[in-house]
């Protein structure tokens, strides 16, 4: 038998599978973990939501005069409490399911002569 349209499309249907799982094997999980960028050095730090030494770190070594707003603004405990209300707000506005799709117009069919 040569390539039938039922053979070639399960080969293709493979090949995009295994192009998928590389695409997922080097994603790698992000729950609560951000990258803070530093305004005086403009260095990048892994951050978690309960953890930040690493910013702490990064002012006594790099920047042992300047405080945490200086350098990092928008992780200040102010900034992360105005950010998660935000955040909160608007999860509790948007609506829990999608709407409704509308009606599709249908056109009208043009007769061939």
């Amino acid at each position: 038998m040569k390539n039938t349209p039922s053979r070639r499309a399960a080969r293709r249907l493979k090949k995009l599978e295994a192009e998928r799982k590389k695409k997922e094997k080097g994603k790698k999980p992000t729950d609560g973990i951000t990258k803070a960028k530093c305004k005086i050095c403009m260095m990048q730090v892994v951050v978690t939501l309960k953890n930040t030494l690493k910013l702490d770190e990064h002012i006594a070594a790099r920047h042992a005069k300047c405080t945490l707003a200086d350098c990092f603004p928008d992780e200040t405990p102010e900034a992360r409490a105005l950010r998660s209300a935000a955040a909160k707000k608007a999860s509790a506005a948007a609506p829990k399911y999608k709407p409704d799709k509308p009606l599709a117009v249908k056109k009208k069919k043009k007769k061939r002569k």
